[in-house]
């Protein structure tokens, strides 16, 4: 149904006084009806651009165009991730040279260097949304969200002010991290262990001692003080890069993550609350994990969800690995490896985590154009005024516009993610 059709018989229009220009012409109500205009309309030799030109102002009803304004967000940030995947793997591909597939390429390099390819030890990335974003984009869309104490809920982890008095609600635990040159750990170390080793033992780290084997370094003239990899039996300490938090027996050097003291975490350099088992507890700062905006609108909930979402912010993987060059392995491949280890794959990585997010929050708007925001406008039609009526025939008539802008842009996404995956798999980072 046109604009046109939806219009012919309203009387009202009649009763309120013909629409005419500064000079009193009549307008053509096709293009103003009493200075009302859609997208596509032409105002002053101007026409007006829809969603797909970029502008989320359609109807002038913030819940309706809170989604406009998300559909706009996610085709930006998608379309932003989409590239920089692109580019990492098209630089990956630059730095050893490799035509057509990529992981094939890649597994077929290391194949022909590596004595037993590379072992990863590796954290992922850490995405977390800000809490306060979520609120601020629902209170754009609703106006009973508004100043104060507002909180989302949260299932994952949730960082916390570093203060004393600050106590997580009933469903989570308070976790501090402390950073100092060597600590006793008695929780996650991220960076070194140091462990002592009275007997001989294996040691899959640096050996600091003597080595009943083959050392690969040592610390005096002589050679008798290992200070490398020790192929055999380890007596002293040993020193083991950790990428991943686990559990040190010994000393840490890095970050060292416990669950709180009675005196909170006076001290640490980071605090935050983790939920129990499965529970959702509440946040009010960046939520590690999946989340819900403050209890709104379904249309708003919807777009509050993806404006965090897409606003995302992830930190780099961590990644410790061992590999040995086969005698005859290219220089042009070494420097390919340490630029895929200390660059390309963190950016890389980095990407894909935000990528699954970014790509969820494109499906939640998708359902909402069909479902939520739909049923909104459907809903907001009750109310007679003219405007208003006129203003959701236009929001109805750039639905399939916004619909179109998410679904190419998630196919694109979705599309290098799948090429990030690929090489993830090869490297045995299916996290």
């Amino acid at each position: 149904m046109n604009r046109l059709t939806t219009f012919l018989g309203l009387a009202v229009l009649l009763a309120a006084g013909s629409c005419t220009d500064k000079d009193g012409n009549p307008i053509d109500p096709l293009q103003q009806i009493c200075g009302f205009t859609c997208p596509g309309d032409t105002v002053d030799g101007v026409k007006i651009g829809g969603v797909a030109e970029g502008n989320a102002s359609i109807s002038g009803v913030p819940s309706v165009d809170a989604f406009f304004s998300a559909t706009l967000a996610f085709q930006t940030a998608a379309n932003g991730v989409s590239e920089g995947i692109q580019e990492e793997l098209d630089l990956i591909k630059a730095d050893f040279g490799i035509q057509g597939d990529l992981a094939a390429g890649l597994e077929a390099a290391f194949d022909a260097n590596l004595e037993a390819g590379v072992n990863f030890e590796y954290q992922p990335p850490r995405c977390a949304v800000d809490a306060q974003a979520s609120v601020e984009a629902a209170a754009k869309c609703d106006a009973s969200v508004s100043g104060g104490k507002v909180e989302v809920d949260c299932r994952g982890s949730c960082e916390a002010e570093l203060n004393a008095e600050f106590e997580c609600d009933a469903s989570a635990e308070l976790y501090c991290t402390v950073t100092a040159p060597q600590i006793s750990c008695t929780g996650e170390c991220q960076g070194s262990c140091t462990a002592k080793i009275e007997a001989g033992a294996e040691c899959s780290g640096t050996c600091h001692g003597t080595c009943d084997g083959k050392c690969t370094v040592f610390s005096d003239a002589e050679g008798t003080r290992c200070a490398g990899s020790c192929e055999g039996t380890c007596k002293g300490s040993c020193e083991t890069q950790l990428a991943a938090a686990a559990k040190c027996e010994g000393t840490c050097s890095g970050e060292c993550t416990a669950k709180a003291p009675e005196a909170g975490c006076t001290g640490a350099v980071k605090a935050e609350c983790r939920g129990k088992t499965d529970a959702t507890f509440k946040c009010e700062g960046r939520c590690d994990g999946d989340f819900e905006p403050p209890m709104v609108s379904a249309e708003c909930r919807a777009s509050a969800k993806a404006q965090a979402s897409v606003n995302i912010e992830c930190t780099p993987p961590r990644l410790a690995l061992r590999y040995a060059f086969k005698a005859d392995a290219s220089a042009k491949f070494k420097a390919a490896l340490t630029s895929l280890i200390d660059v390309r794959l963190p950016a890389l990585l980095k990407a894909r985590s935000k990528a699954k997010l970014v790509a969820t929050a494109g499906e939640d708007l998708g359902v909402a154009a069909r479902g939520a925001v739909a049923g909104a406008v459907t809903a907001l039609r009750k109310d007679v005024k003219l405007k208003l009526l006129y203003s959701l025939q236009c929001a109805t008539d750039q639905l399939p516009a916004a619909r179109k802008i998410i679904e190419d842009s998630s196919n694109e996404l979705n599309g290098k993610l799948m090429d990030a995956e690929d090489v993830a798999e090869m490297l045995g980072l299916d996290a």
